[in-house]
């Protein structure tokens, strides 16, 4: 199964369908200053030529299976095939921390941002 067939095939359109409307202005307005702070310290903090893993979601009937390890590997060896010198990520799941760092990316940051109030973690790994 390639990465974009997982895509297309792992949700129902309600499951991912969130938006202002559906949560409501001010939680969407706490979620996209959240995440403009994070792409910032990203922004600020990455050297050139990095990668950036975006988004990584299993559903929770398919965890544990090995599903996640596999969605980053292949996405490491594209960036590293497409010349990239790093990896960079973001979680704001304490709960992601081990696996993360189990694939070999170190933990470079971690703050909370003053908006959300929420907590964050930022993860490189070399490619090189």
């Amino acid at each position: 199964m390639t990465f974009s067939h997982a895509l297309e095939t792992s949700a129902a359109p309600e499951t991912i369908c969130w938006t202002p409307l559906s949560m409501g202005f001010p939680a969407f307005s706490r979620l996209m200053a959240h995440s403009s702070y994070c792409e910032h310290e990203i922004a600020t903090r990455a050297p050139s030529g990095f990668a950036y893993l975006r988004v990584l979601g299993v559903h929770p009937m398919a965890r544990g299976k090995g599903l996640a390890k596999q969605i980053v590997l292949s996405a490491l060896s594209q960036m590293k095939r497409d010349g990239h010198s790093s990896c960079w990520l973001r979680t704001d799941n304490p709960q992601n921390l081990l696996f993360y760092q189990n694939l070999g990316f170190d933990q470079v940051h971690a703050g909370t941002v003053p908006e959300s109030g929420l907590s964050y973690w930022l993860f490189a790994k070399d490619l090189g």
